[in-house]
């Protein structure tokens, strides 16, 4: 009988298949991943069909939570629905509701002049009108920013008329800046004249908004256009819903403290909170007290006037009007300069510094020894903070650049050839300013030439380069090459705060829900702690009384703030707009004046600095402001030389980073003088063999994208022999790439009506 084969000690023994790992068959593994079950919660994973189920779900209690939001806005429950009536006659239309207030549906219940309740039993909604004045720019404008629609009012004469209807320039920036829903009505159409509503809506198809039109002469169309306002379409404005908003129907001095009167709306506002009066400052309250309702579609059992309820702000919890950080000078490496060196630095900036033209390769000293023409130095103040800003008398102008500007001064001549013509010329005369043409004439210049030879930089003959450009420094890849953040900081950013991630500080606090104040709906009366006697004066006696707005956390505190603006192609496009400028900004509901810095709007770990405010292209604005949760409507204004405010970018708020890396690239440029295949001699690059040692680790561009290296200088002139990758040609021109970064200037003013 034959033995059976048994394995020995040495007997190799391979591992199991295992279907269901990395080789295992699609189905085997889909039908693990269905019936898996995940430990750490003990819930086992959806089916596909469960998925789509709990999708629609939460889509539908979405749908019904806006729908919700909708309802509420204007019924018992709510605050009633806040319309801004503007137009030429705007009082005609409240006579007109006037008439209306027998009716048993109607019920109208005017506050004064400006604005009046309307409830509609039928309806079972209620209305504010505010009346607006369109000859006031600033005070229509912060009404529309808290507004849910708006009502232009107008006669037949006006839109039967070729010429455009009242304040378009208005119309205009609240078509850019805050557009709410708008309705159109009309008065004086009758059956008589019925074809008087088909011209005006021709009229009107090519005007701001929609070309409906709704007749007010009856009742019922009273009535109608009541049903039109509570149920269309409204534009919903994320920033308006994260902030509580009061629309102030009384104010008045309380106790010595101003007090407001007025619905809450959108927000639960809570006494800890800091609050912004519209056209004013930043305030703490001092007590909300919570009133009957002024308006209530149902009859109210509470005497009108009487406190229900007192809410106090609790002194732990309650926001500060902390706004600049305080420096102390003993922290870390942190220098702060003597009195005695702050007034040196004062005087060395008020001293003015004599300009002269001097000819190529002129010393300092040999320079202190020629006159000019008329015996004595021009002088003009320069910006020594600014180490490159030139003056515009050092420059040789081309035969091209004086050609472009006699042109220039020719085409203005024919475009104010008209304006001279219709007005006196010797009042024009009295408006003309040549010092103002002149530094406009030098601007458009610099533009000119920064399009052409863009970041070009000519070394100096007369200092070193090393000395003149010892604050830059050379990238490798302005993408991909290190740039610590916290270096080399002002010390103005010792007085402002920062956000440790600002985009989750952002979403924490525009989801934050107060627990504790007077919930939206209610009626309140508002005090404020600290505002001046002056202020006081100016709010009285508006015909409109200065809404209120609640600030979310930190919205007081000084930080960078960046935002994205975009040239408005109907601007004066001919006058350019320079970093530093000084611009005024509507930034959501605050207004301040500032001087800011380009940067591109790019996705990058920096930013490429911008001289100039390019024309159709969004960039973004860096300045010290206040901190503005995004989003944020902004719009940007130029005063003219005339004195008037020109609408010139609009825009939205970015982000509050002071991290943002904004660095200015300057360009030294050589030409190449002998070339032997791949290397060449370059000149007028720098003027001195030290310098070329002293920048001789910086990489080296072409126009043609030859790249290349500093190998020796030769001579002691400047001259210095470069190798490059590939051959260079005679007609190229050798670049060196020089970079810092730049910061904006503390310059921010506060904008009062």
């Amino acid at each position: 009988m034959q033995q059976p084969h048994r394995p020995g000690p040495l007997h190799q023994t391979n591992k199991p298949f295992k279907g269901s790992g990395r080789h295992g068959r699609k189905s085997s593994a889909t039908s693990e991943i269905k019936n898996k079950v995940i430990s750490k919660s003990n819930h086992r994973q959806l089916a596909r069909s469960e998925r789509l189920n709990q999708a629609q779900q939460n889509r539908k209690l979405k749908w019904e939570k806006v729908v919700g939001q909708k309802r509420n806005l204007g019924t018992g429950s709510g605050p009633p629905l806040l319309i801004g009536v503007i137009g030429s006659s705007p009082e005609n239309f409240l006579h007109g509701l006037g008439k209306i207030d027998s009716s048993d549906s109607i019920i109208v219940k005017q506050l004064n002049d400006r604005s009046a309740y309307v409830l509609s039993q039928r309806l079972k909604m209620r209305f504010k009108f505010v009346l607006m004045d369109s000859t006031d720019f600033d005070g229509s404008l912060n009404i529309v920013k808290t507004v849910d629609i708006l009502l232009l009012h107008h006669e037949p004469d006006e839109l039967l008329q070729n010429d455009q209807f009242f304040s378009p320039e208005l119309l205009r920036t609240i078509h850019i800046h805050c557009l709410p829903a708008i309705v159109h009505v009309i008065n004086g159409v009758t059956k008589d004249n019925s074809g008087l509503m088909m011209k005006a809506k021709k009229n009107l198809k090519s005007r701001i908004g929609d070309e409906k039109m709704q007749a007010l002469e009856s009742l019922q169309d009273y009535l109608q256009m009541l049903h039109i306002l509570g149920n269309c379409k409204r534009q919903r404005s994320l920033f308006k819903e994260a902030r509580s908003i009061i629309s102030t129907d009384r104010i008045e001095i309380v106790d010595g403290s101003l007090a407001l009167t007025g619905y809450v709306r959108n927000k639960t506002l809570s006494p800890n909170d800091l609050v912004h009066l519209i056209g004013f400052d930043d305030y703490q309250i001092k007590r909300i007290d919570i009133l009957p309702e002024i308006a209530p579609l149902r009859q109210a059992s509470l005497v009108e006037g009487q406190i229900v309820q007192i809410l106090t702000p609790d002194p732990m919890k309650q926001e500060t009007l902390e706004q600049v950080n305080e420096i102390d000078p003993t922290e870390g490496e942190q220098t702060w300069p003597t009195a005695e060196e702050l007034a040196a630095e004062v005087e060395r900036r008020n001293t003015k510094k004599m300009i002269k033209k001097l000819p190529p390769g002129t010393s300092e000293y040999q320079g202190a020894w020629i006159l000019n023409s008329d015996g004595s130095g021009s002088e003009g103040e320069s910006d020594p903070d600014d180490e490159d800003q030139f003056s515009v008398e050092n420059l040789e102008d081309s035969d091209q650049g004086s050609v472009d500007g006699e042109s220039m001064v020719a085409e203005s001549i024919a475009q104010d050839g008209e304006v001279a013509s219709m007005m006196d010329v010797d009042e024009y005369d009295k408006n003309y300013s040549n010092e103002k043409e002149m530094k406009t004439l030098e601007k458009i210049k610099e533009a000119r030439e920064n399009e052409m030879f863009p970041d070009e930089v000519d070394t100096p003959f007369d200092q070193t380069a090393r000395a003149r450009f010892a604050r830059y420094r050379g990238l490798k890849s302005f993408r991909t090459s290190e740039w610590d953040p916290q270096e080399n900081l002002p010390p103005d950013y010792s007085k402002i705060f920062q956000f440790q991630n600002f985009q989750s500080a952002k979403r924490r606090i525009l989801h934050e829900e107060h627990q504790e104040g007077a919930n939206p709906g209610q009626y309140v009366r508002v005090h404020l702690v600290g505002v001046p006697e002056e202020f006081m004066k100016r709010a009285l006696t508006r015909d409109v009384p200065p809404s209120l707005v609640a600030l979310l956390k930190h919205e007081r505190k000084m930080t960078v703030i960046n935002l994205i603006i975009k040239r408005l192609p109907d601007s004066d496009l001919d006058s350019p707009i320079k970093s530093k400028d000084e611009l005024i900004f509507h930034v959501g509901f605050r207004k301040f004046k500032s001087r800011p810095i380009f940067s591109a709007h790019t996705i990058s770990s920096k930013y490429k600095y911008e001289p100039f405010l390019r024309d159709e292209v969004a960039m973004v604005a860096t300045m010290y402001g206040p901190v503005t949760f995004p989003p944020a409507p902004v719009l940007v204004y130029r005063e003219t030389p005339k004195g008037d405010k020109e609408l010139v970018a609009s825009g939205s708020v970015l982000d509050c980073d002071p991290n943002r890396l904004i660095v200015k690239r300057i360009r030294l440029s050589g030409h190449p003088f002998k070339i032997h295949s791949k290397s060449a001699v370059v000149r007028f690059m720098f003027f001195n063999s030290e310098d070329v040692m002293y920048f001789k680790p910086i990489e080296l561009v072409t126009r043609l994208n030859r790249r290349g290296h500093i190998k020796e200088p030769l001579g002691t002139h400047g001259h210095m022999k470069c190798i490059f990758d590939k051959k260079i040609r005679s007609d190229d021109c050798v670049f060196m790439n020089l970079y810092k970064r730049v910061f904006p200037k503390w310059n921010h003013t506060p904008l009062f009506d």
